[in-house]
């Protein structure tokens, strides 16, 4: 009986030697980890100058297996048993591994004032290379402020080929039963492909005929073009961008040729798009202004208890503003409670009277005080005239009638003194005949009325009026004199 159980303790020592060098252990390369913070509610005794976008440097990570789990050392440190974070009093509360897939849950306990809870998972994309991808919710109790925030942030690992073991490109053999002819085409695949800082992909070539047979034996040599400044290598058939977005990110061109053929394939290199991860948390973000991570374990953030004095609490600024519109709510009413100012309004409007008007009789001063309140319809934005409430036009000047709180009527206007046509404020020349216009108040001192002229009469509507008149008030035409 003791020899049988020394044989099965033999045994199982020997399966677990055999796995303990698994399909992933060796050497690898992490990417840049890109992390997103996302603040759903976040008060004045929150950690300020928090930024939304952080970057964590990769490097170069060695990756042992035991069973079905992975140990990460180097740049990167870890495992698919633990939790990702150096929160204190963090712990693992599930762990599980279902397939090319680690899923590991931790959390603080209940009493804990800055609690977090995470979710991380690994999953592998073949034998070469891993993605990992960081759930975290803080949930924190400062002082009288409730700190909620959603960090997510994702990393990819990446298998390091070595460039000795990288033979030299070569084409694919032809496939059996093909008969090539002369090379006629060079194939080079993918032809496009998108990466992150630190990633790769490999590139297939094949030399074919014009019938597209391959042609075996045929050398096949690539290389690289990329914009000055922007860094990147090939081992063998295998594209590598560079570790850090700053110095990888950019268009390259694989080249590859055969003798008189070539072909190229585009990589485009690009940091993660973190916008659908943070598309999947709840709340809006609030924002927070720029500044540098006060204090960053593998969460990123880090908190504290008390206000932050370099921060500017949100809502003193919503209160100026609220302040500001009171005020200036407070002061339009005040300006229009008092009214218009001791000149009449109408002075304004009309700085020239009418000169076939006699003066104003001593009742017309009471008449006048009461104008405002029964202001004609319309009035004429060079002289002045206020229209009845049948007219379109100015009798005076031809000029079309506007609203009395129009910006045109505000303005003295000019007139031609050929053609008597009227033109807003800062007009020069007359469109009709070209004449240098005068300003209406100037042309009506050097016009002299004859009080034995005969009127004027509408050809259109038939409307007559008074010599110093030159069209119709109704439509607008030139007036005629009537013999």
């Amino acid at each position: 009986m003791r020899a049988l159980s020394i044989a099965a303790l033999g045994l199982l020592t020997f399966a677990t030697a055999a796995r303990a060098d698994g399909p992933y252990e060796g050497e690898w390369r992490a990417s840049t980890r890109q992390i997103g913070i996302e603040l759903q509610s976040w008060g004045d005794d929150c950690p300020g100058g928090i930024p939304l976008r952080q970057t964590k440097p990769g490097g170069t990570v060695r990756i042992s297996q035991a069973g079905d789990h992975l140990t990460f050392s180097g740049a990167v440190r870890g495992t698919t048993q633990g939790c990702w974070s150096d929160q204190p009093g963090l712990r693992r509360s599930a762990m599980s591994h279902q397939g090319e897939t680690w899923r590991i849950s931790c959390s603080t306990p209940p009493s804990v004032a800055q609690g977090e809870t995470g979710t991380y998972t690994f999953r592998a994309e073949g034998e070469d290379r891993l993605v990992f991808e960081e759930t975290t919710r803080w949930d924190w109790q400062l002082n009288g402020s409730r700190c909620t925030a959603t960090q997510r942030s994702r990393q990819t690992f990446n298998r390091v080929v070595q460039e000795t073991a990288t033979p030299a490109p070569v084409a694919d053999p032809a496939p059996a039963g093909c008969t090539a002819g002369a090379p006629a085409r060079l194939v080079l695949s993918p032809r496009s492909a998108d990466l992150r800082p630190g990633e790769r992909v490999c590139f297939r070539t094949r030399v074919t005929d014009a019938a597209s047979c391959t042609v075996a034996g045929s050398r096949v040599t690539l290389s690289l073009q990329a914009a000055e400044g922007r860094s990147a290598r090939m081992e063998g058939r295998c594209f590598v961008a560079g570790e850090t977005a700053a110095e990888s990110e950019g268009s390259f061109t694989v080249q590859a040729a055969s003798g008189d053929l070539s072909a190229s394939a585009q990589v485009t290199v690009a940091s993660d798009d973190l916008s659908d991860l943070m598309a999947q948390g709840s709340g809006s973000a609030v924002p927070v202004s720029p500044g540098v991570v006060e204090a960053s374990g593998a969460s990123g953030v880090a908190a504290r208890a008390g206000s932050d004095p370099g921060g500017f609490p949100l809502w003193w600024i919503g209160a100026l503003v609220g302040l500001l519109l009171v005020v200036g709510v407070a002061v339009v009413l005040v300006v229009r409670r008092k009214g218009p100012a001791p000149e009449p309004e109408d002075s304004t409007l009309r700085t020239i009277p009418d000169p076939e008007d006699p003066p104003a009789a001593p009742g017309d001063a009471v008449r006048a005080t009461g104008a405002t309140q029964h202001r004609q319809v319309r009035v004429c934005p060079v002289c002045g005239h206020e229209g009845g409430a049948d007219d379109e036009y100015c009798p005076d000047d031809g000029s079309p009638l506007l609203d009395p709180d129009a910006p045109e009527v505000r303005a003295q206007g000019m007139i031609c003194p050929t053609c008597r046509r009227g033109y807003p404020a800062g007009t020069d020349r007359c469109a009709a005949d070209g004449d240098e216009l005068l300003p209406y108040a100037f042309y009506l001192a050097r016009q002299k009325h004859d009080d034995g002229a005969g009127k004027k009469v509408c050809p259109e509507c038939g409307t007559t009026y008074g010599p110093e008149k030159t069209f119709c008030g109704k439509d607008g035409t030139p007036l005629e004199t009537v013999n």
